[in-house]
């Protein structure tokens, strides 16, 4: 292919050298979308690693896949991970598109299907379940399974589906005369499991229009609907903490409304943006530990980074100030210092840094190779409190 040839005409001259030196950083200027996409497409062949390519916004994000898609040896090796939709401080669920895209992505990141991952900076501030916890959630389903039905259903609420007459859209299933109608996130079509008693007799795609069954879709893996499992232990959990953190009267009304909802319907609008409190979770940055990172435009990276925090900031102020029973940023996203402190980004660190990493956590204790008190930046004081508030909560909670 024309492609390809391009590729290894690109991968034996000098500057091609140059860039793929393991040994320095290299900063490209000056290149189309396309010559990106082909410098970095050449890339990751030459080097077999994946590379996380962190961008600044959503911007052209969709014609900058489509071009590297076009010059990576495996188009399918090649994904985008969505921005955030909300933030932690809007009452709101994602959008089913927005779940969908998300589910899809994280889940190709942890099965290790992508070469070549597209990370809006956004993103970067998400709290993510384990790769091990989400990976066990997945569901599996093949022909000669002996399925226990009471079993499955329950795990499918659990991972977020919602149970109707008929299934016409992702996250929705139906069970009637040994018939089981899923719709996963992660895939295109919704699926029919034909049971034979407890067995599985046929696997086969079926039409939301008319409803009819299709072709045979052999085995499927049901990604969850929800990045945390609406379990009985971490609506508990969440309640506990809640009532714990918001004994100010003036979250009295707000905290008492979201418990009651916990309780009566097991979630309440924006329970996503704070379920990691009670779960496992890990920032997006670990995900990553094992990437080669591309930037693209780093220093609107940084702005962009500083900007959502600061925005972040402000919601949480104003939400709080009306009795909003919420959480400040640090809580319930990855702090910025900390995005910035795993990313290699100009610009992140203090003067005369060089680069280094220049403020590192480990559990309740915290060190910065700088004065935060003469950098004119309140975040590390910030961190600090939170960090205070967060071992008095647990020694409360005993």
């Amino acid at each position: 292919m024309i492609t390809a040839q391009l590729r290894q005409q690109f991968a034996k001259t000098s500057a091609f050298a140059r860039i793929s030196d393991p040994e320095q950083r290299v900063d490209v200027t000056g290149a189309a979308p396309e010559a990106r996409a082909l410098v970095l497409a050449a890339l990751q062949e030459a080097q077999n690693r994946r590379l996380a390519i962190i961008v600044p916004g959503d911007a052209a994000i969709d014609d900058f896949e489509a071009a590297l898609r076009l010059f990576h040896r495996v188009p399918e090796c090649v994904s985008a991970y969505p921005s955030p939709s909300l933030s932690p401080y809007q009452d709101l669920s994602p959008s089913l598109g927005v779940v969908r895209n998300e589910i899809h992505a994280l889940g190709m990141l942890i099965d290790r299907k992508v070469d070549i991952l597209i990370v809006p900076a956004r993103a970067l501030f998400s709290r993510l379940p384990r790769a091990e916890d989400f990976a066990a959630r997945v569901v599996r389903i093949v022909e000669g399974d002996e399925l226990e039905m009471h079993e499955l259903l329950a795990r499918l609420v659990e991972n977020g589906f919602v149970r109707t007459d008929l299934v016409g859209e992702a996250g929705e299933f139906a069970f009637r005369g040994g018939i089981l109608d899923l719709f996963p996130p992660n895939t295109p079509k919704p699926v029919r499991v034909e049971l034979f008693g407890d067995t599985v007799d046929s696997l086969r795609w079926f039409d939301v229009e008319t409803q009819r069954s299709e072709d045979a879709a052999g085995p499927v893996s049901i990604l969850p609907m929800t990045l945390f499992p609406a379990t009985r232990e971490l609506r508990s959990a969440l309640a506990r903490r809640l009532s714990l953190d918001f004994m100010d009267p003036l979250f009295k009304r707000d905290v008492a409304d979201k418990i009651d909802r916990l309780n009566e319907h097991g979630t309440f609008a924006g329970i996503e943006q704070i379920l990691p409190l009670v779960a496992n979770a890990t920032s997006f940055a670990d995900y990553l530990s094992d990437w080669e990172i591309v930037l693209l435009e780093p220093d609107q990276i940084t702005t962009n980074t500083a900007k959502f925090e600061s925005l972040l900031r402000n919601e949480y102020d104003a939400a709080a100030e009306k009795g909003r029973a919420v959480y400040p940023p640090e809580k319930v996203t990855t702090p910025g210092v900390e995005v910035l402190g795993r990313v290699p980004v100009a610009g992140s660190v203090p003067d005369g840094a060089d680069g280094r990493i220049v403020a590192v956590r480990q559990g309740n204790l915290l060190a910065t190779a700088f004065h935060p008190e003469l950098a004119g930046d309140l975040r590390v004081h910030r961190r600090f409190v939170e960090l205070v508030r967060d071992a008095q909560t647990r020694v409360a909670e005993g």
